[in-house]
Order: C-alpha cells, then sequence, then structure tokens
C-alpha cells in the first residue's frame, strides 16, 4: 500500500513538471512571434500617431520595441506639436545606445525654439552616450541656462568617452564652448587628467584675449581634478606662446601660499629675455599675494619691478581685468537644479507629463 502510494506521488510530480515545461516551451515559442506583431511596421504607426496623447502604453510600446521604432520616431521629431515632439525624443532616450541612428536629428532637434524639446534633447543625446557628444557640447552654448546645465550633467555622466571631444573643444571651440568645456572637465575630477596639459594652454590665451567671461573657470576647474599641474606649469614656461606662458605666471600666480611658487616667479621677473607682458604679469601676482616672502621679494629687486612696470607702459598690452579672484566673476554653473517654476504650468499640465520619464526632467512643468 505504501510503495503504491509512493509511486502514485512521483508520477503526480513528473506529470506536473512535464506539463509545466511543455507550457513554458510554448509561450517561449509564442514570444517572438508576439514580439514581432507588437512591433510591427503598422502597430509602431499606430503608437506614433497616439503620442500626442501622452498615454504610457504607447510610450513603453515604442521604447519595447527599440531600434525597429527609432525610424518612425526619428520622423516624429519635426511633429508640429510640441508635446508628440517631446515625448519622441524622450522615447529615443530611453531607447538609448541602440537610438543612435537618431543623433544627427537631434542635433537639429537642438535648435528647436522650445526649451523644453532643446532640454528633453540633451537628456537623450545623453542617455546615447558616445556617439552624442559632440551634440552635447554644441549644446554647451545654448542661450537657455538649463539646457546648459542639461549638456553639462550629461558630458560629465558620460565620463571618459566625452573626453576626446571636450578636449578637442579646448583647443578649438569658441571661447563660450571652450569656458564650458572646462566647467565639464572639473566635474569629471581625477578621470579628466588627461585634459589638462590642453586646458593650461587654453587658459593662458583666453586670459590674455578675454576680459568679458572670467577665465579662471579654468583655474578652478584644475582645482577639481585634483592632480599636480605644477609639472605641467613648467613645461608651459617654455612654450614658444607668450599668451601660454602668460597664463601659467597667472596660476603660479594663485599659489602664493605655496613654498614653491614665489622663486618660480621671482626667477621669471630677473629673466631679462622673457616677454615683458609675461614679467609684468610675475610682478602683479607677487603684489597680490598676501605673503611676507613675495614682498621681500618686490622689495629687494624695486629697480628691475619698476622698470619693467615702465617698459610694459610703453606696450600695448592690457592688464587683463580678472587678474584679481575678487574682482573676477566666475563661470559658476548649477548643476544640481534645473526648471522654471510657472503658474500656468500648475493650471493645465500637458499629456506629455503623463510619462513618468518627461515628468521628472520638466517637473516644473509637471506638478503632481
Amino acid at each position: 500500500m505504501r510503495k503504491s502510494t509512493s509511486i502514485w506521488i512521483l508520477s503526480l510530480l513528473l506529470s506536473s513538471t512535464v506539463t509545466t515545461t511543455l507550457v513554458n516551451i510554448e509561450a517561449l515559442a509564442q514570444t517572438p512571434s508576439t514580439q514581432s506583431q507588437q512591433c510591427s511596421e503598422v502597430e509602431i504607426k499606430k503608437y506614433i500617431q497616439q503620442l500626442g496623447k501622452g498615454e504610457t502604453s504607447d510610450f513603453d510600446a515604442l521604447v519595447a520595441c527599440r531600434s525597429q521604432s527609432v525610424p518612425a520616431l526619428i520622423n516624429t521629431i519635426d511633429n508640429p506639436d510640441e508635446s508628440t515632439r517631446v515625448i519622441a525624443i524622450a522615447a529615443l532616450g530611453e531607447i538609448g545606445i541602440p537610438a543612435a541612428l537618431a543623433v544627427p536629428a537631434l542635433k537639429i532637434a537642438l535648435k528647436d525654439k522650445s526649451v523644453e524639446v532643446r532640454l528633453i534633447t540633451v537628456d537623450a543625446l545623453g542617455k546615447i552616450r558616445k556617439r552624442a557628444v559632440l551634440s552635447l557640447i554644441t549644446a554647451l552654448e545654448d542661450k537657455d541656462e538649463d539646457v546648459q546645465t542639461a549638456a553639462i550633467n550629461a558630458l560629465v555622466k558620460i565620463g571618459k568617452p566625452a573626453l576626446p571631444g571636450l578636449i578637442k573643444t579646448l583647443n578649438t571651440g569658441s571661447w563660450k564652448s571652450r569656458l564650458y568645456a572646462a566647467v565639464v572637465l572639473g566635474k569629471m575630477h581625477s578621470n579628466a587628467k588627461s585634459s589638462v596639459p590642453a586646458m593650461i594652454r587654453t587658459f593662458g590665451k583666453s586670459f590674455v584675449e578675454e576680459s568679458d567671461v572670467c577665465p579662471y573657470s579654468f583655474y578652478f576647474a584644475l582645482k577639481d581634478i585634483n592632480t599636480d599641474i605644477i609639472p605641467e606649469l613648467n613645461t608651459a614656461l617654455k612654450d614658444k606662446d607668450w599668451k601660454v606662458r602668460v597664463g601659467a605666471i597667472a596660476l603660479f600666480g594663485q599659489m602664493t601660499s605655496y613654498s614653491y611658487a614665489i622663486p618660480i616667479l621671482t626667477r621669471v621677473i630677473l629673466d631679462n629675455k622673457e616677454d615683458i607682458r609675461v614679467r609684468y604679469v610675475a610682478v602683479i601676482s607677487l603684489s597680490n599675494s598676501q605673503s611676507q616672502q613675495a614682498n621681500s621679494v618686490l622689495k629687494k629687486y624695486q629697480k628691475t619691478v619698476a622698470l619693467i612696470v615702465r617698459k610694459r607702459k610703453m606696450s600695448d598690452f592690457k592688464l587683463p581685468s580678472s587678474l584679481r579672484f575678487s574682482s573676477c566673476a566666475t563661470l559658476q554653473a548649477d548643476t544640481t537644479s534645473i526648471g522654471k517654476f510657472t503658474a500656468s504650468a500648475i493650471k493645465k499640465p500637458r499629456p506629455m507629463c503623463k510619462i513618468p520619464a518627461i515628468r521628472a526632467l520638466l517637473w516644473w512643468k509637471c506638478p503632481k
């Protein structure tokens, strides 16, 4: 009796296992076909047509189809309805790297008149990552601070893959893009060590040529990278371009509290073969110092200092207004918050606000 009962239980368990296995196999066999139907051209077109309603089911379906839905989403980026454009671009962002084909279209979307569209575009490019770096660098020059901030955050998240593009911008970009590239590199901290030589060179040229925005953002970025820049500064002092040497001296001038900086500045002041503009910045750097050692140097070599000042007056060199930190309005982008609070957003949130990914980024447009 006990033996027959055991055989019955065993057969029941085996039967259950076989049935479950068959069910699972059947389900797996049906999955590709079902997904293929959901991501057919007809279904994707249907999801696209309904995007303007902001239904999460259509949005999620397009994201689930991944690369299959990318061409249709690209064609929707120029839709006349702003909400539809935002939702389509957000979907590309959620698809991420498989949506790399959309980068050229997203680059065009960075010029959209809508700030919300540009913000979502920057967010999407950040999620597509490496292939979107150059487009994100372009977004650093956006006239809207929120878009600039979003671009900075996106590039920082991308990290090391963004370095070549950022370093190229330091060397060849516009004044504004060079400044923001420096901010991004500073926020990458030690991951941006390879950018230090380019940053020092750019600092020198910016220090001399630009006066409307403070070039000391480069200095703060170098500090944030938290690496020993002394060897690189010593190399810059040997550069053929006097502007690069001036920049190196200006940076040493911010280190006069350290014992090694003042001897270097002193050596430059006493070097009769050095460009008078470089020597003059060394004099001013020591004058700005609060240290007794710096004052002693100026007093000891006061005749040489007086000669340098006199020769500088005879040249066309103007002292950069940003030589003193206290009088310098540094570029300190606030990368902690994005958004503008508007009463109209509270009264009537738009359909796109139904999508969690959009609501999280455009929170001031999508109140709870």
